[in-house]
């Protein structure tokens, strides 16, 4: 299979890039907004230390189908050599439906908080990574 498009060589990394970065981000940032509003102080940090790595691991589990999905069209838009800011709108908006739904499901308190700084979380994580690494054009000889 060819790795090239017009645009460049495909980043295949970039799906797991986007979804680690997401899984990272969210968590911590949910719990530093939610102690900064209820409580404060060493203990909260030591309990957020402690969320963050129950956070994480099933953030991961929850995700893997959405993941799944989002490898999918990730692929199939590539292939297809679409321009990576639609790529990333359309994945994006894939992430933050599947997002709402996975925390829906769960139900909680915190799913209003989780749902908003997750799908941060995925835009700002959508927008750091590169789709398509440029090939090199002017050749060093």
């Amino acid at each position: 299979m060819n790795n090239k498009t017009q645009i460049g060589d495909i980043n295949f990394f970039y799906p797991v890039q986007v979804w680690i970065t997401t899984l990272v981000l969210g968590g911590p940032i949910v719990l530093t907004v939610y102690d900064q509003i209820h409580r404060n102080g060493l203990v909260s940090v030591v309990q957020d230390f402690a969320w963050n790595i129950i956070f994480i691991p099933f953030g991961m589990l929850y995700s893997l189908p959405v993941l799944a999905l989002y490898y999918f069209i990730f692929r199939l838009l590539t292939n297809k050599g679409v321009k990576a800011l639609v790529i990333k709108i359309i994945l994006c908006l894939l992430c933050i439906a599947g997002i709402l739904v996975t925390l829906n499901l769960i139900h909680g308190s915190m799913i209003p908080l989780l749902s908003i700084t997750y799908s941060c979380s995925v835009v700002v994580a959508s927008f750091v990574f590169k789709i398509y690494r440029i090939a090199d054009i002017i050749k060093k000889g």
